[in-house]
């Protein structure tokens, strides 16, 4: 049966992919040499006031703290994604859940094209270092602690597959890499946040409680509760004026497409809700936990 887990990790990618924001690399070939995009890194001070040690692409210790970390063939299949990664080291006592990059873009309109990665990085050891590429797939298996394998051979295709399509420097020019926001296990949260990632996740865990409260209020008849559950997995996130979807809205869709394919199973509605419940509180840390550590 379908982990609730990774029904929630694939909801949050479909998400990304609706909201076209799974920037990959702005590189491309022009007249048989590769041309890249002028790259400006932004770090906010508040990452290394709170113990986090923050490499990027030219800064000392950048090419020796990736190859150490990945080894030399992993680090060498990123080629032309080198200047658009960050690494990120924890040498703090708690650690790291999610890590979110901006990779906003001008065009050569001069209109800013604004895209984000948001890494969730898991039960990661405290003092590990993390590798953030414009490339989820890459980030979700770099810092996986060995449990999703990826062949030097498998990034260099990933690498490869975006070169001229949505990230041709000939069309954006400029590009930014901006650490945004990290957030530790514990909730603690710092980075100036400018994707709006901690008002995401607080809404999505308010969306959580409330059909965890539905589903264990025993007011609401069965019948009601899968017309309810039925009613919104037909649904379809609305979206705004630039056909951006709804997110919040999205992940009640798929949280409750989720419930019903466990009750699918033979559940009812009592196990469903524990169900549920032990998702939730197994989660660290849930939207509800974040708080400002600036």
């Amino acid at each position: 049966m379908t982990d609730f887990k990774y029904l929630v990790f694939y909801a949050r990618l479909r998400a990304l992919k609706q909201s076209a924001i799974a920037f990959l690399l702005l590189t491309a070939v022009v007249a048989g040499q590769t041309a890249q995009s002028a790259v400006t890194v932004v770090i906010d001070p508040a990452f290394e006031r709170h113990g986090l040690q923050v490499l990027s692409y030219g800064s000392a210790g950048f090419q020796e703290a990736l190859t150490q970390i990945l080894g030399s063939g992993a680090a060498s299949s990123l080629g032309p994604l080198q200047p658009y990664t960050v690494i990120v080291r924890n040498p703090t006592p708690t650690p790291l859940a999610k890590v979110v990059v901006r990779y906003p873009r001008r065009n050569a309109s001069d209109r800013t094209i604004d895209g984000t990665i948001t890494t969730t990085v898991g039960d990661s050891a405290s003092g590990s270092a993390l590798v953030l590429t414009p490339d989820n797939r890459i980030n979700q298996a770099f810092n996986s602690n060995g449990s999703i394998q990826i062949t030097g051979q498998a990034v260099t295709g990933f690498v490869g597959s975006t070169i001229g399509s949505k990230f041709d420097p000939v069309r954006f020019p400029q590009a930014t890499v901006s650490l945004d926001l990290v957030i530790f296990a514990d909730g603690g949260v710092v980075g100036p946040d400018q994707a709006g990632v901690v008002g995401l996740e607080k809404a999505k865990s308010e969306v959580e409680n409330a059909m965890l409260a539905r589903l264990q209020d025993t007011s609401i008849t069965d019948d009601d509760i899968g017309t309810w559950l039925n009613g919104l997995s037909a649904a379809e996130a609305p979206v705004d004026a630039n056909k951006h979807p709804d997110l919040v809205e999205g992940y009640r869709i798929v949280l409750a497409k989720a419930i019903l394919q466990f009750m699918g199973g033979g559940q009812g509605r009592t196990a469903t809700a524990l169900w549920l419940q032990d998702a939730l509180a197994k989660r660290r840390p849930s939207g509800a936990m974040l708080y400002r550590l600036d």
